[in-house]
């Protein structure tokens, strides 16, 4: 089992998930605004007009946990190839949907801040890009593992 390739690359993209979390994923409310950022997962902040706007995005937090733990659970189906193959091409929709949830965050921020000048984004949100480079590895070694069987079978 750790001897696999797609065991490290799925234990990657679990650990990128997790990181992901904790950095508090790295969206911000840009310049313009005086913030009082508790977290990304809800973030307070007063605009111009001292209205105070607040964003819970729950959902993002819970997208990349399902994202990792998905993630680890693959790792324990070893023994059978073809879904762990399958699953991995499922884990793509889940890391796209957290890619979605990214930018409808990002979007709102902006939106309920209308005095934001500039919006910028941290260099925590190459983690989102790592997790589907490592998933794509993830599914390469699955299939070139499926090769190697698929000929081991066809020798004999």
């Amino acid at each position: 089992m750790i001897q696999r390739i797609q065991s490290f690359f799925l234990f990657d993209l679990a650990l990128a998930a997790l990181l992901f979390i904790i950095a508090d994923g790295g969206i911000s409310t840009g310049k313009g605004v005086s913030q009082n950022t508790e977290s990304v997962y809800s973030i307070t902040a007063q605009n111009s007009h001292y209205l105070e706007t607040s964003i819970s995005n729950q959902s993002l937090m819970a997208a990349f946990i399902i994202c990792g733990i998905f993630a680890l659970s693959i790792i324990f189906l070893f023994k059978k190839p073809a879904l762990q193959l399958r699953l991995v091409f499922v884990n793509y929709f889940i890391i796209g949907f957290c890619l979605f949830l990214i930018y409808f965050t990002q979007s709102s921020v902006q939106n309920a801040f209308q005095k934001i000048s500039e919006s910028n984004m941290s260099t925590w949100l190459l983690l989102p890009v790592s997790m589907l480079i490592f998933n794509y590895l993830a599914y390469r070694s699955i299939k070139k593992d499926l090769n190697l069987l698929s000929s081991a079978d066809r020798l004999r």
